[in-house]
């Protein structure tokens, strides 16, 4: 539960003032007064504001202003019913006339102005009441605050609904218990009622409390019931005002005229022929407000209203006007032994001015907040809060824009985590003269997400950095749902850049939309893969050779990646920049490719195409298998094109090869056969030692009969035309087979989720 528990009694104090001011100065005038300035100044006497306007209007327009007293008046029924615009045209004219006695009307005019935030002519007219009454905190405070207004602006950011219950008249001091938000109401302006039935001072009816039901709460917004007045028992025929629970909700606590419907008593006047305002006490009792009573430091003499509990619920804290104060209405306080109230006492001018102090509450971290119009602020009533310790009241403030406004600003409420709250306030702009609002100190978050671009997977891990202007908000990664959540300002436009290992680097502008209802906004930046791009094809025909088998390795992969072309001759590898990738490619039909090496750089795509020979009945020379002179053993650089002819052997395994050898010309014709004989075995023995079936391939020695130069008997040539003659060459016996065979093997195609096709 938190609860706020204020009634707005109207500038009490100067209620009293007035009509003791009215009924003293304006009685001994010896001329002849005209009907509509008697009548006027007879409603203002009995505080009937809205209905004596007219009536003065008559005697202060145009130079019809031989009575300043109707002036005065009228610029005070102005003032007491929020017409602060043409109240401050009649104060002007007030404080100007050499007939002015009363320097309260300086103060006044300065109030007002203030109000219309005209802070330096709201300066100069206090300081000229100062000149009268120079001890005077209210007028020292406010005179400071008006010459530096702009100390009260926050700069923080919150958001501020008037809520959908609110009328065309007076609605304020929320205070919710439970789901249940009471307030007091007006009930909104009716034309037909009963003259008895309405508040003269404000021309509506009399105040009463209502309710309404907490549907659905959030940061965002708070959704409410249709507000119904609460049941006769509670509310009178005259004002009741807002109210506090205790926290086991067995006590509630609220304002209303001194009237009590259950002791058949009449309305309780002071003196002065005022009806005060009393706190009184109610027993909560299945639902129902029951033994209500009036407690025991009331008095007809003074008003008490606003009760407040504080958070230990052993305090009582109040608004008065009872004698001991300092000014208008101070705060007071008076504790319950378990048996009795105790004696109230003022918290004296830490807190209270002579100015009007009000609309006392506390959150959960005691907390004190207040209204007043006399600590110093931007205009009318300012809520402050403050820190009641052991020793004293400290850390008093200002809570600023925008709460506080030029106008009242009053019955301050805030909900435990202190996201979320209620304050009412008459600024311009609202449904009727009071309204109630709801603020909300949220959060904005960006959620920024980063996806590939065409698969539209999360990218975890991404490095992401936020950017205001030049200034760097937030340099971070994504989690492993792609996802970044950042806080932000609303109203500011963000530069998001991303990049992630095998993407290109994206950045994507976000502007923050100023709406509590989207506290939580999204953006997605979409990052294009890195990736390289292999087409295998015929080398002489350049046609795409489907199911060729890749291999690629590199230093920035963890493991190596076997796949197969797609019936396009292509693959797609996800790389990441300045990594170097091998890669060897096979194909059935087809000679193998020796490993080549591609290093990446930050491209779109890298393409590389590989291009394969394919196998007829024509030999084929290993251009690495060469032979020393005399030698038939396999040289180191031989086993390059070996491991070619094995790969080639593992792809094809119906093929039938012939594996021939040839010498050069020198040497006796039989022994070079027998040597090329030699040379041709020691291949074959590699191949099979390499796991080929012996029986799949032939070695065959020529010896010096098919030389590929004219290197012949008795022709002197260079060594290394000799050396082109000592060569091994193969040839698939059964090519046209292989090639035509329309058996075709399943592809197997790059499982990785970063490919772009």
């Amino acid at each position: 539960m938190y609860c706020i528990t204020h009634h707005k009694i109207r500038r009490m104090k100067r209620i009293f003032f007035l009509i003791l001011f009215c009924i003293g100065y304006f009685s001994n005038f010896a001329q002849v007064m005209p009907a509509a300035y008697q009548q006027g100044r007879d409603l203002y006497q009995r505080l009937a504001y809205s209905e004596a306007i007219p009536f003065l209007i008559k005697e202060c327009t145009g130079n019809k202003n031989k009575f300043l007293e109707a002036d005065i008046m009228l610029a005070d029924c102005y003032r007491q019913t929020n017409q602060y615009k043409l109240a401050e045209g009649e104060y002007a004219i007030v404080c100007q006339d050499v007939r002015l006695k009363d320097d309260k009307q300086k103060l006044y005019y300065a109030q007002v102005l203030q109000t219309n935030q005209k802070y330096d002519k709201a300066a100069e007219w206090y300081g000229k009441y100062l000149e009268k009454f120079p001890m005077d905190s209210r007028a020292k405070n406010q005179k400071l605050a008006s010459e530096n207004v702009a100390q009260f602006t926050s700069g923080k950011k919150l958001y501020i609904t008037n809520l959908p219950f609110n009328t065309n008249g007076y609605d304020f001091g929320a205070c919710i218990n439970k789901n249940t938000l009471y307030f007091t109401s007006t009930g909104g302006k009716v034309d037909d009622v009963k003259a008895k039935d309405i508040n003269a001072w404000t021309g509506e009816r009399f105040m009463n409390l209502y309710s309404t039901e907490i549907q659905q709460s959030d940061t965002a917004s708070d959704i409410f019931t249709t507000a119904a007045i609460l049941p006769n028992a509670v509310n009178t025929k005259y004002n009741e005002g807002p109210l506090c629970f205790n926290k086991d909700n067995t006590k509630v606590y609220f304002t209303r005229n001194q009237y009590n419907p259950e002791e058949k008593a009449k309305m309780a006047y002071s003196k002065e022929r005022e009806a005060n305002l009393s706190i009184f006490e109610a027993t909560i009792e299945n639902g129902n407000w029951t033994k209500i009573k009036e407690l025991p430091f009331n008095s007809k003499q003074f008003s008490c209203g606003h009760p407040a509990l504080d958070e230990d619920n052993k305090t009582l804290y109040f608004s008065s006007t009872m004698p001991g104060g300092f000014g208008g209405s101070d705060i007071w306080k008076v504790k319950y032994d378990g048996d009795k109230w105790e004696k109230p006492v003022n918290i004296g001018t830490s807190i209270n001015t002579e100015g009007e102090e009000m609309f006392p509450t506390f959150d959960n971290s005691k907390t004190f907040y207040f209204a007043s119009d006399g600590q110093g602020g931007i205009g009318g009533l300012d809520i402050f809060s403050s820190k009641m310790t052991d020793n004293g009241i400290v850390d008093l403030k200002n809570l600023g824009t925008p709460i506080n406004s030029s106008y009242d600003d009053f019955a301050y409420l805030i909900n435990d985590d202190k996201t979320v709250g209620f304050f009412s306030s008459d600024r311009p702009n609202g449904k009727g003269e009071d309204d109630i609002y709801r603020f909300a100190d949220i959060e904005y978050k960006l959620e920024i997400l980063v996806i590939h671009k065409h698969n539209k997977s999360a990218i975890a891990n991404a490095h992401v950095q936020v950017k205001n202007g030049e200034q760097i908000k937030n340099d971070d990664y994504t989690n492993t749902d792609g996802k970044l959540i950042i806080p932000v300002e609303p109203g500011t436009t963000y530069n998001l850049q991303a990049d992630a290992l095998g993407y290109l680097p994206a950045t994507v502008s976000k502007t923050i939309i100023e709406n509590e209802k989207q506290a939580l906004q999204k953006v997605v930046i979409e990052l294009e893969p890195m990736v390289m791009q292999v087409k295998v094809i015929n080398d002489v025909t350049k046609a795409p050779i489907p199911n060729a088998k890749l291999t690629c390795s590199s230093p920035c992969q963890q493991s190596v990646k076997v796949n197969s072309t797609d019936e396009n001759g292509k693959i797609n590898y996800a790389v990441q920049d300045k990594c170097t990738y091998t890669l060897e490619a096979s194909a059935k039909s087809y000679l193998p490719k020796p490993a080549s090496q591609y290093t990446i750089t930050l491209v779109d795509t890298t393409y590389v195409i590989i291009e394969l020979t394919q196998i007829t009945e024509k030999a084929i020379a290993l251009n690495n298998i060469y032979y020393d002179f005399d030698k038939w053993n396999i040289r180191p650089e031989a086993e390059e094109d070996l491991n070619m002819l094995l790969a080639f052997m593992k792809n094809n395994p119906d093929a039938i090869v012939e594996l021939s050898s040839h010498t050069d010309a020198r040497g006796d014709d039989a022994y070079n056969l027998s040597l090329s004989q030699k040379r041709a075995q020691s291949a074959v023995s590699w191949l099979v030692m390499h796991g080929v079936s012996d029986s799949k391939i032939k070695p065959v020695g020529y010896g010096e009969s098919k030389p590929v130069n004219n290197c012949r008997n008795n022709i002197k040539c260079t060594e290394e035309e000799h050396q082109r003659n000592r060569r091994t060459e193969f040839k698939v016996l059964n090519a046209g087979e292989i090639i035509n065979s329309t058996t075709k093997e399943r592809i197997v195609v790059d499982p990785c989720n970063n490919c772009l096709f």
